[in-house]
């Protein structure tokens, strides 16, 4: 089962990758929030996200299907003293049903490191699609895979493939661009896509 899974790794006190600070300014500064905005992040893991979110006066909610990182996400908040504008729900990304999560679209959802994991990523994008407010924004850190390149077993199992995952994207997005592309180790990339209705 996925959660068992998850949740394995997570009670070891492993922690993925964080995103910097000045990334996320990066981020934010390209797409322009409005202070009110309300952000979702699928995948969030132990909150390191939504916590740094939430420290920018952001209105954030975490998703995840590990109730131990969640728990580890909760605890961060409230010793970050932001529990106030962060909440986490134990949540199935590959569920039919976003719209049990929210009753108002959200102005910014954020999905890192989990995309290579979805087995079925044309819903996911659709339930993307079904929650994100009309002038909105989806941003989606990816490792990726290039055509005829070899890469290691590791790389190949957290990566998707660049291309399908950019023709997906247009397809459900009317705009899409490659914020930016990061070499990561094993000759790996990374990209941040950001896409808007």
């Amino acid at each position: 089962m996925i959660k068992d899974f998850w949740n394995n790794i997570f009670s070891q006190d492993k922690d993925y990758v964080k995103i910097s600070p000045n990334f996320l300014d990066e981020i934010l500064n390209h797409i322009n929030l409005k202070e009110s905005s309300k952000i979702l992040d699928i995948g969030c893991g132990t909150g390191d996200l939504v916590i740094k979110l939430a420290k920018k006066g952001f209105q954030t909610t975490g998703l995840d299907i590990s109730d131990i990182a969640l728990s580890k996400a909760k605890n961060k908040a409230l010793e970050e003293k932001v529990e106030n504008l962060t909440s986490f729900i134990e949540f199935n990304a590959e569920s039919s049903d976003y719209k049990t999560i929210t009753n108002s679209p959200f102005d910014l959802i954020t999905c890192k490191l989990a995309f290579a994991f979805l087995k079925d990523k044309i819903l996911f994008l659709q339930n993307i699609k079904s929650i994100l407010a009309k002038d909105g924004y989806f941003v989606l850190i990816t490792p990726v895979l290039y055509p005829n390149i070899e890469y290691s077993e590791h790389l190949k199992k957290i990566s998707a493939d660049k291309q399908e995952t950019l023709n997906l994207l247009n397809r459900n997005f009317s705009r899409v661009e490659i914020f930016k592309e990061t070499p990561i180790k094993d000759d790996g990339t990374e990209i941040v896509f950001i896409a808007s209705l």
